[in-house]
């Protein structure tokens, strides 16, 4: 379902992204591969 950017700024968490392209609005992690996810969760937990 197409969402609008105000749409898709509101829906992401911390760690997404929204890509914006002249065809389309995408949501993404910040952090593709999932061992540099963990890695990022590791560190803002040893940061708290």
């Amino acid at each position: 379902m197409p969402m609008p950017l105000e749409a898709a700024l509101s829906y992401i968490n911390d760690d997404e992204l929204v890509e914006v392209t002249p065809e389309n609005i995408r949501l993404r992690k910040r952090f593709l591969i999932g061992h540099e996810r963990k890695k990022e969760e590791k560190r803002l937990s040893a940061n708290i």
